[in-house]
């Protein structure tokens, strides 16, 4: 297996080292991107399954790595945190065949493959119907229908709880000296956060406008999330504004506590929510909620800023 393994690497090699894009035609370009992006997912798939596999052993260990995920990143340049994703994707493969032989194909990319198998994980009945979604949708859409498969099989209470069990943030210098900060944690706060940060993001915007100054949205972000700590000299820092928090739920699911097969509940951008949640925000004086009531397809009522009035 090894053999075929290396005799594949330098076909690749040959392949590689003699292509020039600019001697090909638009839809042979198209051609060429397609076929290069299956061998990516197969041999992405391969060298997953693989690194499982040496997980299981000790071997780890023998060059002083702290764990299997260590070790991945370090021999294949990229980070820990990716390469533990890889092995936790490529041990749940096992348990979804089906997925695992679409992604042995290069039809499914590692990242659409970890999306199919942690909805499985929660219902295997949605493994069919997300790869066939995987074929026409961009990995964003299965994302949010994987979140909302998984989130309709398990109890949202719980899954919530883990989630802010969970939470985090970590803040490091990475290898270009630029600072880098990274958190996880549930939707709702998430959102809550971004719903704050927009207006003063939006003041900065202003300022730089008004002195001519251009910059990334993603610059002004920034500097609205150092403004949380400090106010930026000449901005108005506020977290009143424009920005909410937009929330759907059925209505059927409010009265009941929970969603059902079919029904939704969760924060547009945000993926689903428990309801208790949102009654807990419908109860509160808050000013960045807005909560879209449907029944079905249908919209029935929208409850605005935690009065708990609906308005039909």
């Amino acid at each position: 297996m090894c053999v075929k393994l290396g005799e594949l690497e330098k076909a690749m090699d040959v392949f590689a080292s003699g292509f020039d894009a600019a001697l090909l035609s638009a839809s042979q370009a198209e051609g060429v991107m397609e076929r290069a992006a299956r061998i990516e997912h197969m041999a992405a798939t391969v060298k997953a399954l693989a690194a499982a596999r040496m997980a299981e052993s000790e071997l780890w260990k023998l060059g002083g790595d702290k764990s299997p995920a260590h070790m991945l990143g370090r021999r294949t340049g990229t980070a820990v945190s990716q390469a533990g994703q890889e092995l936790e994707n490529a041990k749940r493969l096992a348990a979804h065949p089906k997925t695992d032989a679409a992604a042995r194909k290069g039809r499914i990319s590692p990242q659409q493959a970890a999306a199919i198998t942690d909805a499985a994980e929660a219902d295997p009945n949605a493994e069919d119907d997300l790869l066939d979604l995987a074929d026409r949708a961009s990995l964003g859409e299965l994302r949010d229908e994987s979140a909302r498969r998984k989130a309709a099989a398990t109890d949202p209470e719980e899954r919530h709880n883990k989630i802010h069990a969970e939470r985090g943030a970590r803040s490091w210098t990475g290898p270009d000296g630029a600072w880098r900060l990274s958190a996880q944690g549930t939707p709702d706060a998430g959102a809550k956060f971004v719903a704050r940060l927009g207006p003063i993001a939006d003041a900065i915007f202003t300022k730089a406008r008004a002195e001519g100054r251009q910059e990334p949205t993603e610059a002004y972000l920034f500097d609205a999330l150092m403004a949380l700590g400090e106010e930026v000299e000449g901005a108005k820092v506020s977290s009143r504004g424009g920005t909410k928090v937009l929330v759907r739920v059925d209505f059927d699911s409010l009265l009941r506590g929970r969603p059902t097969e079919g029904e939704v509940c969760e924060i547009a951008g945000y993926g689903p929510i428990p309801v208790s949640v949102v009654k807990e925000w419908l109860a509160q004086p808050q000013t960045f909620l807005a909560a879209i009531i449907t029944k079905g397809q249908k919209i029935c009522g929208v409850a605005h800023r935690g009065s708990g009035s609906v308005y039909p």
